[in-house]
């Protein structure tokens, strides 16, 4: 067989799953219009990841307040730690 696939080849995961297939060149090109339709504008996706993280912030709020683990750090905020660090 030339390096052209001439079959579909199914692409799984490490528990069997079909992650992707390769298609042949010809079958590509027929689908290739709708697969730019459905693929997401660049805004779109920046609104999506910022509606992700606005949640997962809204999810986490409760557990920042009571965890003082988790705020350790932010007695730092502000301090310009690579000034500091250069000067010794």
């Amino acid at each position: 067989m030339n390096s052209i696939t001439q079959y579909k080849q199914f692409v799984t995961d490490e528990n069997g799953n079909h992650i992707g297939v390769i298609l042949p060149m010809a079958d590509y090109l027929l689908i290739e219009p709708f697969l730019r339709e459905r693929r997401p504008k660049p805004e779109t996706a920046c609104e999506h990841r910022h509606q992700k993280l606005q949640r997962a912030a809204e999810i986490m709020r409760e557990e920042y307040a009571k965890d003082s683990e988790l705020t350790a750090f932010t007695a730092l905020d502000g301090e310009d730690f690579i000034k500091d660090y250069r000067s010794l």
